[in-house]
């Protein structure tokens, strides 16, 4: 069965005549580049999907992390984009329903103390400034640090 689409909500997330997808490299379970170097992934391959139900072409806007992929689509240099549902971001851009849940988890030394999640409640965390879990972690009052990519 094949629906036609309003070419207003056609022209409303293409502005462009293409629909420019905003991809982020940073999460390797939603993006990544494949051995010939070109973006794979279950993100692009939705974007594709999109692009052919609306009928039209598709353009990948690749960042090397989410924030810069969130920022594409907040200066509308991309359409769409696929983000963790997260409230500070919700201040710039508007979220569907989920289509995927990731469950986080911590990595500890063999010497650490911490062994079970409730441990957590009152340790320091480093994480990258603008990580999705640093924001979620700080709305539950943990104490985040922040931390440099590469950093020890």
């Amino acid at each position: 069965m094949t629906t036609t689409i309003d070419p207003s909500v056609v022209q409303a997330f293409t502005p462009t005549g293409v629909l420019r997808a905003s991809i982020n490299l940073g999460n390797p379970i939603l993006a990544n580049r494949g051995p010939d170097g070109q973006p794979v992934g279950v993100s692009i391959d939705l974007a594709r999907a999109f692009a052919e139900r609306l009928g039209v072409a598709l353009e990948l806007v690749v960042f090397d992390a989410a924030g810069k992929s969130v920022e594409a689509v907040a200066d509308e240099r991309a359409d769409i984009g696929f983000f963790a549902i997260d409230p500070v971001r919700g201040a710039q851009i508007a979220f569907t329903d989920g289509y995927v849940h990731i469950e986080g988890a911590y990595l500890v030394r063999d010497a650490s103390p911490l062994r079970d999640n409730a441990e957590v409640a009152n340790a320091r965390a480093p994480v990258e400034e603008k990580d999705t879990r640093a924001s979620m972690h700080r709305r539950n009052d943990a104490d985040v640090g922040r931390q440099a990519p590469g950093g020890a």
